[in-house]
């Protein structure tokens, strides 16, 4: 269980990781210096746009939130109910589980998107490590390694 979950984190820092270095290298060349300046964006409107995704990341964020505890507030009511028939009660607590999985890669896709644009309209380069300091790096990584967590408790619960 905690082996997993480690397992989890790393494979998906990796790959956030992984991903976000590509989009900066693509924005930047290996001095730091912006490839091409395509936006050419005021300071005011550039930062204004920045500000807009970082907001965003935190409203998808609250999204993701409310949804899972949705999810798991059905699975909870699920599984405490007086229910006749166990098979039905195992598939949709099991199919609840893959929805989870479904919701968190949607949720990865759209602030990696938030990033991606972020990245865009910075004028300075970042070092790769410097990634760890990002909240969005946690709400990838952190949300893959629960719902692993969740998904492996379900299933322990059904089986």
């Amino acid at each position: 269980m905690i082996l997993s979950s480690l397992v989890t984190f790393i494979l998906t820092s990796i790959l956030t990781i992984s991903i976000l270095v590509f989009f900066r290298n693509k924005e930047f060349d290996k001095t730091g210096k912006r490839r091409v300046d395509w936006r050419k964006l005021t300071p005011e409107l550039q930062s204004s746009q920045i500000e807009y995704h970082n907001k965003a990341t935190y409203v998808v964020f609250e999204f993701y939130t409310k949804t899972i505890f949705a999810i798991l507030g059905g699975i909870a009511f699920i599984a405490i109910s007086k229910v006749e028939n166990l098979k039905n009660v195992k598939v949709l607590i099991q199919s609840s589980g893959y929805l989870l999985y479904f919701i968190t890669f949607l949720y990865s896709i759209l602030i990696i998107n938030h990033q991606k644009a972020k990245i865009e309209r910075w004028t300075k380069s970042f070092k790769w490590f410097e990634i760890f300091f990002w909240n969005e790096f946690y709400f990838i990584t952190v949300a893959w390694t629960i719902v692993i967590f969740i998904n492996n408790e379900i299933l322990q619960f059904l089986f």
